[in-house]
C-alpha cells in the first residue's frame, strides 16, 4: 500500500482536543492558533502534493544525510528560542531526481513566543544561522489581522530551491514557527516509511 508522505508514529501530533480548539478559533481566533493553522496546513498541503518538480542537484545526496540536514538545521533554530518546542513530521514522500525517483521529508516545529523586544534580535540570529548553513533567507514582515507584527524568514523567497530545499521561519509574540523541506535525497519513499515503522513497533 502506497503511504507517502503520511506521518510518522512516535513524533509529537496535536491531540484531538488542540485540534478541535484550533478549528472552533475560525478564520480569526488567537495569535498562536493562526500560526499553527496556517502552518500545518502548509505541512498537509506539502504532504499530499505527490511529486515534486525535478531537481537538478549535483553531487546526489542519500535520503538519510537531507534528512538529517534539514533536523539538524530545525534543532538549531529551535535552539534560539528557549522553551518547549512540538515536532511534527511527516514521512517520506517521492520526488523527481535526475530522470529517476527520490525521496524527501518535510518537516515542523512550533515553539514559543517571542517578546516585541526581541524579535528583531531573534530574527537577526536566525538570519545568520541561515546565512552561515548557506540558506540566506528572504524577510518579510506581516501585520495579521488584530495580531502584531510577525517577521518571516524564508529560503528561498519563493518555493524551493533546485533542491527541492526550503526552510520558513516566523516568529511572533504568539509563537513561533519553523517548517522546512529536505532536498531530494536518493532513496525509496515507500520503502523508508515502512523500515521506520517497522522500527518503530519492533
Amino acid at each position: 500500500m502506497t503511504d507517502e508522505g503520511s506521518a510518522m508514529g512516535n513524533e509529537l501530533k496535536f491531540d484531538a482536543d488542540t485540534v478541535d480548539r484550533i478549528s472552533a478559533a475560525g478564520p480569526g481566533g488567537s495569535g498562536r492558533a493562526r500560526l499553527i493553522r496556517a502552518a500545518l496546513t502548509v505541512l498537509t498541503i506539502v504532504g499530499l502534493s505527490g511529486c515534486a518538480p525535478a531537481h537538478d542537484q549535483a553531487p546526489r545526496m542519500q535520503y538519510a544525510e537531507a534528512e538529517a540536514e534539514l533536523a539538524d538545521l530545525l534543532t538549531a533554530i529551535a535552539a534560539t528560542v528557549p522553551g518547549e518546542w512540538k515536532i511534527t513530521d511527516a514521512g517520506a514522500r517521492s520526488c523527481a531526481l535526475q530522470g529517476s525517483t527520490g525521496a524527501q521529508v518535510t518537516k515542523l516545529r512550533l515553539g514559543p513566543g517571542v517578546t516585541d523586544g526581541q524579535q528583531e534580535a531573534t530574527a537577526a540570529v536566525i538570519e545568520k544561522l541561515l546565512i552561515d548553513a548557506g540558506f540566506p533567507p528572504v524577510r518579510r514582515d506581516r501585520t495579521p489581522t488584530g495580531a502584531p507584527v510577525v517577521i518571516e524568514l524564508n529560503y528561498p523567497g519563493e518555493g524551493a530551491d533546485d533542491t527541492g530545499f526550503y526552510v520558513s521561519v516566523q516568529i511572533g509574540t504568539a509563537g513561533t514557527t519553523a517548517l522546512g523541506q529536505s532536498r531530494c535525497g536518493e532513496g525509496d519513499a515507500n520503502q523508508i516509511n515502512e523500515d521506520r515503522r517497522a522500527s518503530e513497533e519492533g
